[in-house]
């Protein structure tokens, strides 16, 4: 382009457009000031309206602005030199130069000249609107001059702001013509403004004008002809990496010559530098890149009208590239693919090995892909036909919104559905999948009875008829029967039935289920203290050729916290081991589990206050799923108690598991050892410690304490005998936590009296972690009686009144208050009162029988 030769005064600015909306985000980021700041993007996107904003803040904050255009701008010997006059007279002050439309400011004696004046003064700022990456750029990098960049993912407007935009070109939006206006432009403001001017009041957006407005004045001044193919070719896929250019370039290029010439990286790199593809998160290594929404849908559009052989045999080949690469989060655009190139045989290979997580995540997609397909089809491909009557009660149910879940329902272990709104109907010989299906969606909601309920009355019915039942479908229900197991506290049960479902996974060469049901024999072996049978079922899992399936993050969340208890067994620190990797945490199905490990970790490394608000978010998110008598529930009572020990709330943390079974028996005699109720801390845990219902790993605390508390009793040698037991089942399970646990001056005095108890090491060890529990503590306990007559006291004024609502005498009213007053060490109903508050009595007593959800409610964080 020629300069004009008119000196014009650099100070002023062009006038600004109309109504602008304010864009303080954007603004902040170029305030960031650095010596170089490249406005990149297609046309339209708004880059010289920003500019220009800009240069009015700017120069209202006191600095001087420079304004070129390539259009009124003198020679570029003559820039230079009108930027060399502004400078020596700005001491003090911040010079900014706005060159727009830079793409045609490329001398590389300009480039060099203002690269040199950027180093030299501090003071000096350059900002430039160009359409495609500058060369001044790559100067700056070598010279080390640093930069900012706004493309035009950064400059289109987004979902909400649209209607901010429609306002100040005059219109005003409904919620679908914004709905429409996003998923059809993406927030590029040029076409979205021609799309509106052509739109009647209340229509539906006319998006003629948007499309021609990309095809006549952008795609020429980015694509020729000879590189057009290609662009159309990178649109089919919704994101593109570089392997995929490879792929869809090299192994069938529909421009040889083009693809001879360049290599896949530098047409992925000219399209980038000319904005036709903006950067996305990338997967792991792998970066990733797309087309702007609305440059997609007409380039998509234009391939397969003009060239639909080509866009076929293209779809095909993505869709099998994606098939290959496997990856849960590609599965819905590989079946896209596929039914774009009528790839019936990749849609029958797809269905055979991903049906479970096409109809629980991609419902939509899966309708699409799998509806109408061709009679001749199906009788070429019969594994099409399994599909067609899942496909039709999917499109049922997404026309009346329902979430579709006719296979699995697992949603990934079952996460966030409510579960089934109809009677389950009764199985027959054919439905082995579809009762695992339902027993998932059961346990989901918590009511592992009704799983199990159906789970063995499908056993007693049908998996006698093994001719009828393949063994993948027999291990995929052994399987969630095992789970549910789980989560009702049968370990017996659950073990045998894993190890059933692992056999039955062999010999339907499912390697992820035999990793799945090998991880969870791993935990629940390690939560019992039987470390090597653990860590065997672990070595096993490991061997499964899982990695890369859509399940393997989720099945592995077990064998995670199960290396997670052996980490806190060696007393390491490491929190990074505790979080499952690839999976929501705190929404797997192992969650309370997790809970409890994360809870360990807090009362050794951590800080209790902060991990008891952990917990009560954790458990609200699962808020009515969690039932009475099951693992969940146990686990959430175990953690919030342990917490509340911890922080010396001893009646709190007796009253949460008052009414708990004999798994809390270690808690409740914990809580009476701290009370200092040696006699009942020591017949709790001596009784305990023999059931046969009792856990390895809480066996060694039980004796533990017994130890402890014998010692404080002046029974040495019941002390040392107990201590000693400890000592060898601890080593058979490979354990130090419970002996870190141990009142620190008790275990400091029993490993004195008993010879080689530990290393030196590990006595450092284990000596140098905070102990997690306090030596002594306040326990208020109460009768039901009592508890009942406090709670009237609270609610009531007089002594008249309270016995009125309790239907008492007001000398039985006396009494009690005289008890509960004594049992407090207070005097007076106010201190009585405000005792009970602060330890809990007067909260516990009021939702005590509600469960662990009203508990929840009545101590969740603001």
């Amino acid at each position: 382009m020629r300069y004009s030769s008119g000196k014009l005064d650099r100070t002023t600015l062009p006038r600004i457009p109309g109504r602008l909306v304010p864009r303080p985000e954007l603004l902040s980021r170029l305030d960031a000031l650095t010596p170089l700041i490249e406005l990149r993007g297609l046309s339209g996107i708004g880059k010289t309206t920003l500019a220009i904003q800009w240069a009015n803040h700017r120069r209202a904050e006191g600095d001087t602005v420079m304004w070129f255009n390539p259009g009124d701008a003198p020679q570029p010997r003559e820039l230079l030199e009108a930027v060399d006059q502004q400078l020596p007279g700005n001491s003090g002050h911040r010079t900014i130069v706005i060159v727009d439309d830079a793409h045609f400011l490329t001398g590389p004696d300009l480039i060099e000249g203002l690269c040199d004046r950027l180093v030299a003064r501090s003071d000096l700022h350059l900002l430039i609107c160009t359409r495609h990456s500058h060369p001044i750029k790559r100067h700056a990098r070598t010279r080390r001059i640093e930069s900012t960049l706004l493309t035009g993912g950064h400059l289109n407007a987004t979902r909400a702001s649209l209607s901010e935009f429609a306002k100040a070109w005059g219109h005003s939006l409904t919620a679908a013509q914004n709905d429409q206006l996003w998923n059809n432009i993406g927030g590029w403001l040029a076409p979205t403004r021609i799309a509106l001017e052509m739109t009647p009041p209340a229509d539906s957006v006319d998006l003629v004008g948007a499309h021609s407005y990309f095809k006549e004045q952008v795609l020429p001044e980015i694509a020729d002809r000879a590189s057009l193919l290609v662009a159309m070719t990178l649109a089919l896929p919704r994101c593109v990496c570089l392997e995929m250019a490879q792929k869809i370039l090299i192994a069938s290029p529909h421009t040889p010559d083009l693809v001879t010439a360049s290599t896949p990286e530098s047409v992925l790199e000219h399209f980038v530098d000319h904005g036709l593809l903006e950067s996305v998160s990338a997967i792991g290594t792998e970066e990733r890149w797309q087309l702007p929404v609305l440059v997609r849908r007409v380039l998509r559009t234009m391939f397969e009208s003009e060239y639909p052989e080509k866009a076929a045999q293209t779809h095909r080949v993505l869709g099998r590239w994606l098939f290959n690469r496997g990856g849960a989060h590609r599965v819905g655009d590989m079946i896209a693919h596929a039914r774009a190139a009528e790839d019936w045989m990749l849609l029958a290979r797809a269905w055979a090995h991903h049906a479970l997580l096409l109809t629980g995540k991609h419902p939509q997609e899966t309708v699409r892909a799998y509806s109408d397909i061709p009679g001749a089809a199906l009788e070429e491909f019969p594994k099409l036909r399994a599909a067609t009557p899942v496909i039709a009660a999917m499109r049922a149910r997404l026309a009346s919104k329902e979430h579709a879940r006719p296979i699995a329902n697992y949603d990934l272990a079952g996460w966030g559905w409510k579960g089934p709104k109809r009677k389950a109907a009764q199985p027959t010989a054919m439905n082995t999948q579809d009762a695992a299906s339902r027993i998932i969606a059961w346990r989901a909601r918590g009511r592992f009875e009704r799983a199990l309920e159906i789970a063995e009355t499908h056993s007693e019915r049908l998996l006698l008829e093994s001719p009828v039942i393949t063994p993948q479908d027999r291990a995929w229900f052994e399987f969630q029967w095992g789970l549910s197991a789980v989560s009702a506290l049968r370990g017996l049960q659950a073990t045998q039935l894993f190890e059933r479902a692992i056999e039955s996974a062999e010999n339907g060469n499912l390697d992820f289920l035999v990793a799945a049901a090998s991880y969870q024999l791993s935990l629940i072996h390690t939560l019992s203290g039987d470390t090597g049978a653990a860590r065997q079922h672990l070595g096993v899992a490991r061997r499964m050729r899982t990695v890369g399936h859509w399940m393997h993050d989720v099945i592995a969340v077990a064998g995670r916290l199960a290396e997670s208890v052996f980490a806190l067994d060696r007393l390491e620190r490491d929190t990074d081991a505790i979080e499952p990797a690839g999976v929501d945490a705190d929404r797997v199905e192992e969650w309370a589990m997790l809970t409890w490990v994360r809870t360990q970790h807090a009362l050794f490394f951590g800080d209790p206050v902060t991990m008891m608000d952990r917990v009560f978010r954790v458990a609200a998110l699962h808020e009515g799923a969690i039932q009475p008598g099951g693992m969940d529930e146990l686990l959430v009572k175990r953690s919030l108690a342990e917490l509340q020990v911890a922080l010396g709330e001893l009646t709190r943390a007796q009253l949460l598991i008052v009414d708990a079974g004999d798994e809390l028996l270690l808690l409740k005699a914990r809580i009476l050892y701290i009370a200092g109720n040696y006699t009942e801390a020591l017949a709790m845990a001596s009784s305990a410690i023999w059931d046969a219902r009792t856990m390895l790993r809480d066996r060694v605390e039980l004796l533990l304490i017994e130890a402890a508390a014998s010692l404080a009793m002046g029974d040495r040698a019941t002390a040392m005998t107990a201590f000693e037991r400890g000592l060898l089942l601890a080593r058979d399970i490979g354990t130090l936590s419970p002996f870190a646990s141990m009142p620190r001056p008790a275990l400091i005095r029993l490993a004195g009296m008993v010879e080689g108890s530990f290393t030196a090491a590990e006595y450092e060890l284990i000596t140098s972690i905070r102990a997690p529990y306090p030596e002594t503590g306040e326990l208020v306990t109460l009768t039901g009686r009592e508890l009942t007559v406090l709670q009237a006291m609270n609610e009531h004024a007089t002594l008249v009144e309270i016995a009125r609502s309790l239907t008492v005498s007001v000398n039985t009213v006396k009494k009690q208050a005289v008890a509960v007053y004594a049992k407090l060490g207070v005097h007076d109903r106010a201190s009585a009162l405000l005792k009970a508050r602060r330890l809990g009595l007067l909260t516990t007593q009021k939702t005590r029988s509600a469960g662990i959800a009203a508990r929840r409610a009545a101590r969740k964080p603001s």
